[in-house]
């Protein structure tokens, strides 16, 4: 008796195992704050890359942008991890938490550029969707410039760069916040509406 798994059930498995090993190292390197060890350095390091080619192979086997967007955002987050823990990023989570949001945007740009087509079998006439990466859609544009943009503004102020808080600038330009908001949506919608007109 053969045991073979699908392609869909290898790729959520190898998308599991990519959670769990970007987990592991995570809480690898936070934990490991006063214990300067070359070992859990490298254990962390294997982790890494363990649950972002776990997540890329899961992308590449079912082509599913939400197992890319993960393995670009843990590729991004683990460098910075990497780099703060060894003193050559001198910022403190305190400080950077921000960055989670820029990561979210540049990962946000590949995964947009799965593109689902209706792909049909010549011999039994059935559709099914399939992926190819092509151009960015649009709407994906506007998220990831959202989120980048959002982030570069928290980041300013987690360090200290303004001189007023961030209350102080909500509390002053919340107007414009909110034109800002709908200008997002209205573009989100028109990016929306183009492509089912396209369709």
């Amino acid at each position: 008796m053969s045991f073979f798994l699908s392609r869909r059930t290898t790729a959520r498995l190898l998308f599991i195992i990519g959670i769990i090993s970007v987990t592991a190292a995570s809480v690898i390197i936070h934990g490991s704050a006063v214990i300067s060890s070359g070992i859990l350095n490298i254990f962390f390091v294997f982790l890494m890359i363990l649950g972002v080619c776990c997540s890329a192979a899961a992308a590449i086997l079912v082509k599913n942008p939400l197992y890319l967007f993960f393995s670009v955002y843990s590729l991004q987050a683990g460098l910075f991890l990497f780099l703060a823990r060894h003193n050559f990023i001198p910022l403190t989570f305190a400080e950077a938490w921000p960055l989670l949001a820029i990561f979210t945007g540049i990962a946000i740009i590949p995964a947009g550029g799965y593109l689902r087509v209706k792909n049909e079998d010549p011999q039994s006439g059935e559709t099914a969707p399939k992926y190819h990466f092509g151009l960015v859609k649009g709407r994906y544009m506007v998220y990831s410039l959202a989120f980048i943009a959002l982030g570069a503004l928290l980041l300013v102020f987690s360090l200290g760069l303004a001189r007023f808080s961030l209350a102080e600038f909500v509390k002053e330009w919340w107007p414009l916040l909110i034109i800002l908001w709908g200008l997002l949506l209205m573009l989100v919608s028109g990016r929306a509406n183009n492509t089912d007109n396209k369709r």
